[in-house]
């Protein structure tokens, strides 16, 4: 077999005990650890994100700055009659 789903990444130490494999455990394990599956989800995430950079330009910008007026506190404003 070749291509991106030949290998697999392996987890956990060797024990060299016999396990007991039932088909849907192995369909799991394949799935989770197949190099093939696991770089085409990598691939996917990286262009969501380069998509995501590349619409925030589309957006409006919007810049604030923010100053603290030394002078005067709020509590030293005299009170405007009404």
């Amino acid at each position: 077999m070749q291509g991106a789903y030949r290998g697999s990444t392996p987890t956990g130490d060797n024990t060299g005990t016999v396990l007991p494999l039932t088909l849907d455990y192995a369909l799991k394990l394949g799935l989770r650890n197949n190099l093939g599956a696991i770089t085409e989800n990598q691939t996917v995430r990286q262009a969501e994100g380069q998509r995501g950079v590349a619409r925030s330009g589309l957006l409006p910008q919007a810049n604030t700055v923010i100053r603290q007026w030394l002078g005067r506190s709020i509590s030293s404003t005299p009170a405007r009659p009404g």
